[in-house]
């Protein structure tokens, strides 16, 4: 397993749907409210599939899905941390 550092994640505001649903990342300290997800290995049902399991294990957690596209050689979600789920912010 390799973990992705939180400062990483932060930077780049993005992270696989491999990490997430491998538990590599540690989001509890992701300072944004908005987050995008990628899967880019597979068939195209397969990258969905693998996409969405890490919604649903994010959603758990606070986050809620915003939506969904494909951008480049992957696909990506789009993700909103919920109002009141503890977690620092950024300042606007």
């Amino acid at each position: 397993m390799s973990r992705v550092s939180p400062e990483h994640v932060a930077k780049v505001r993005v992270v696989t749907a491999a990490a997430v649903l491998a538990e590599e990342c540690d989001l509890a300290a992701y300072p944004h409210r908005h987050l995008a997800v990628v899967a880019n290995a597979g068939f195209h049902g397969e990258n969905l599939a693998q996409l969405l399991a890490a919604a649903d294990l994010l959603a758990e957690h606070g986050w809620d899905l915003l939506t969904v596209s494909q951008l480049g050689g992957g696909l990506h979600a789009f993700l909103c941390r919920r109002e009141g789920v503890p977690g620092p912010r950024t300042p606007v």
